[in-house]
């Protein structure tokens, strides 16, 4: 049966008016969508303009996201500069090389290309870099390549065809940067050649969820020798925590690579790298374990103590810096374990509270109960250090928490330290020795 009009006197009560209205009107009127295509094609071929809620047009055809308010430098930037800071100390402090990468939009890239009399400002970026210069944190900016690439007439961004992120080209020469970037503290990092790939061009008729026509080649890369990479991610990702908003995690395993002995990495990527930079960096390292940026980003000490990696990559795209992707509060609050080493001076009290155990497939998680004015705490365990993070439990109680891959786990001389900052005091619990780990 149609939709009733819901304005009708007698009309059956509904819970909401406009999704009623559009039902009556959508089900009365026929062709509709086919109307709203027409019109927007009739604006294109008679006008040249693009009447789309997302895209708009450029110079020579170019097709942007609709050009919105410009963005100046202000706290956000200052709190992703302090958690930089602090992962990079993190990384420095455990000789686990760390690069930042900063992937402009198109917009940035192609500045020269935006609708007549729109003058985009991306001054912010440049006193972001500064800051990073300024508190020597490693990174990698892809805007200056990008555009030197353009110069030198390699299609990185396509035309039209996806107006947010690079093509397959553009991915290619980015990640190579970050690899050689690397590759200058671990001289087995392997950087990607073209003749080891196979290139073909896919046909694209319209513009990434739209119906609105084009017809416009990109470029395909396409590892030939993909039967050298394993996939592991079935295995560990059901056991990975993630933010629910992104979920992404991959683990690859690239056999040619670890011959080569190329490190083990752990990657935080987002759309740049999740759509097309991963088969990249897949074929420049022996393990490439890769998670969602985004809020991730925010429990960094969590991944890097399940898979305690060789180099540590966070690559963010111009576009995410704002709340929705990062957390400015978690961002300004963000705090790592400073080197266990360093706290050797530290008055000990021995302690035997509850220590609780939690495994799955894969991994072990393991709890302890928070010490009142205790800062950080530590698990130590077969000559390795876990640095363990604070959480809350289904009570509200504090708890001190690291989870391990089971190949890591050795209870016979395991301890976990919390330490008082202030007071100068080490709380150690001899784990193994008390039996006081619960299942």
């Amino acid at each position: 049966m149609l939709t009733e009009n819901p304005l009708l006197p007698g009309a059956e009560p509904v819970e909401d008016l406009t999704d009623a209205l559009e039902n009556f009107v959508s089900e009365r009127i026929g062709l509709r969508d086919h109307m709203i295509l027409g019109y927007t094609l009739a604006n294109d071929y008679l006008f040249g303009e693009m009447v789309h809620p997302t895209y708009t047009y450029g110079k020579d055809g170019y097709v942007f996201f609709k050009m919105g308010k410009v963005k100046k430098y202000d706290e956000f930037e200052d709190a992703f500069v302090h958690m930089l800071v602090e992962i990079q100390k993190y990384c420095d402090d455990r000789n686990i090389p760390f690069v930042f990468v900063f992937e402009p939009s198109k917009t940035s890239v192609l500045y020269d290309k935006l609708p007549e009399g729109y003058r985009y400002n991306n001054e912010w970026v440049q006193e972001f870099l500064n800051k990073l210069d300024e508190n020597e944190v490693n990174y990698v900016d892809n805007s200056g390549l990008m555009r030197s690439c353009i110069e030198n007439g390699i299609q990185v961004f396509n035309v039209k065809y996806n107006a947010g992120h690079w093509n397959d080209m553009g991915a290619f020469y980015g990640m190579n940067a970050v690899l050689e970037n690397l590759k200058k503290k671990i001289p087995t990092v392997h950087i990607n050649q073209m003749d080891e790939y196979q290139i073909t061009q896919k046909l694209n008729t319209t513009l990434p969820v739209s119906e609105f026509p084009i017809h416009e080649y990109e470029p395909i890369f396409e590892l030939k020798n993909q039967e050298n990479i394993i996939n592991m991610t079935e295995k560990y990702a059901n056991e990975v925590e993630r933010d629910h908003q992104y979920r992404h995690f991959a683990y690859f395993i690239n056999t040619d690579r670890e011959k080569e002995k190329a490190p083990r990495a752990l990657v935080f990527q987002g759309s740049y790298i999740n759509g097309m930079g991963y088969k990249f960096l897949q074929n420049g390292f022996g393990e490439y374990i890769s998670v969602h940026d985004y809020q991730n980003i925010l429990n960094f000490e969590y991944y890097v103590n399940m898979f305690k990696p060789d180099c540590v990559v966070f690559d963010a795209a111009e576009y995410t810096f704002s709340d929705t992707y990062f957390s400015s509060e978690g961002m300004t609050n963000f705090k790592l374990n400073p080197l266990y080493t360093t706290l050797e001076n530290y008055d000990t009290k021995n302690m035997d509270s509850k220590v609780l155990e939690e495994s799955s497939e894969k991994f072990t998680k393991i709890k302890a109960a928070a010490v009142d004015g205790c800062e950080y705490a530590y698990l130590l365990m077969n000559d390795d250090v876990f640095d363990m993070r604070k959480v809350l439990d289904e009570n509200d109680e504090e708890y001190w928490e690291a989870t391990v891959l089971k190949e890591n786990l050795s209870k016979s001389d395991a301890q976990i330290i919390q330490v008082n900052m202030n007071d100068g005091v080490k709380y150690c619990e001899y784990v193994n020795a008390a039996g006081n780990f619960i299942k």
